[in-house]
């Protein structure tokens, strides 16, 4: 399952990665080094020294669909290679991630001195595991494979042939539970670039006026109703002596509205078959017909071309077993394959800790705009 993870993330870096002529290219490399987040107790025991990292970038400038480029004010987007040292090589070894990234021009001078946000999503290998014999103490990752998440918040200056800045980063490591145990690997980083121009970074023009707005705001409707449907794996017990793995389906219905070009807000009404929630104390005699789950959830969502950042918070309204307590957040990507159709990739967690990934496929149903 974890191997699906990366091809996702490896189908949407060669969709929307089209070389066009005139968008500016760039690579960059990365110096990283911060702490290990003990972000449950029982960690403690996992910080030990700092973490260090170093990061290899190839990013291009979207600059040649015109009216669109201009709405993100000419975006970077690439794929990111990493390697990291959580500061513990006995037990936690190190990790390795090939990810694609999206970077947010949040301001950007005539002088191309910026400040951007940029998100990392991929594929993650960590060198080393739980072992009930082996690697006891490794109680924050159960396998080889996983998904890899970063945040960032840069400062960066780019001259006609270089580029170089500072930043914080947010890491993750995390397999969603398919193999458990799955605290995650969440560190907290200092990062400083430095690397070289294909071409100048190009600065924005003047904003959209209203009329170009419009002619792109009627490419989507206003009002829309998706429905989705969804398909992944938990493992049952933190720490696996006879672990096994149970099946997760669901869908979802969804009302998003979208006022704006960039971004859109939705209510959701989730429906869950979680097979793992019986099964998670034995001792309590669960039936299987208590593993439905009935959800309402609500989140923003980000719109970058063809693809959707989405982020939110849900209630149960009906959860029997109350694996992981009422509420619950989700954080994912969706990218459209045609006007109506899309692929989705999310990691529903309870509170830092992952419940399950979410592959899926969605379709709009109806979609409608003020008159």
């Amino acid at each position: 399952m974890c191997r699906l993870t990366f091809i996702i993330a490896l189908l949407l870096s060669v969709s929307s990665f089209g070389q066009k002529k005139g968008d500016p290219s760039f690579i960059t490399a990365h110096y990283t080094e911060g702490i290990l987040l003990a972000h449950h107790a029982n960690m403690n025991h996992l910080v030990q020294k700092n973490n260090r990292g170093f990061e290899l970038s190839y990013l291009r400038q979207r600059a040649s669909d015109t009216l669109m480029s201009r709405v993100y004010d000419m975006p970077l987007h690439g794929l990111n290679l990493t390697y990291r040292n959580f500061g513990y090589n006995e037990v936690l070894g190190s990790g390795f991630a090939l990810t694609y990234l999206l970077r947010f021009t949040l301001l950007q001078t005539r002088n191309n001195l910026c400040i951007e946000f940029q998100s990392q999503t991929g594929f993650g290998y960590v060198t080393k595991h739980y072992s009930k014999y082996d690697n006891p103490k490794n109680i924050a990752i159960g396998s080889h494979l996983n998904a890899k998440a970063d945040l960032e918040l840069l400062v960066t200056k780019f001259t006609k042939r270089f580029n170089y800045g500072f930043g914080i980063e947010f890491s993750h490591f995390s397999n969603g539970a398919i193999k458990n145990p799955n605290l995650g690997l969440n560190s907290l980083s200092l990062l400083f670039m430095g690397g070289y121009n294909f071409a100048k970074r190009l600065v924005p023009e003047k904003p959209l006026k209203f009329k170009e707005r419009m002619k792109l705001k009627d490419d989507f409707p206003d009002h829309s109703l998706i429905a989705e449907v969804i398909a992944s794996a938990r493992q049952v017990a933190d720490i696996p002596y006879k672990a096994k793995v149970y099946p997760v389906i669901g869908t979802r219905l969804t009302y998003v509205y979208r006022p704006r070009i960039k971004w859109g807000a939705v209510v959701s009404l989730d429906f869950v078959h979680n097979a793992a929630n019986p099964h998670l104390w034995p001792e309590e005699g669960h039936k299987e017909s208590e593993a439905y789950q009935l959800g309402i959830y609500t989140g923003a969502e980000a719109y970058f071309y063809k693809t959707v950042i989405l982020f939110g918070l849900g209630y149960y309204l009906f959860d029997p077993v109350n694996a992981s307590g009422k509420i619950y957040d989700r954080l994912g990507l969706q990218y459209y394959f045609t006007k109506n159709w899309y692929g989705l990739f999310a990691i529903k967690a309870n509170f830092a800790k992952a419940d399950y990934f979410e592959f899926g496929i969605g379709r709009r149903l109806k979609g409608w705009s003020k008159k």
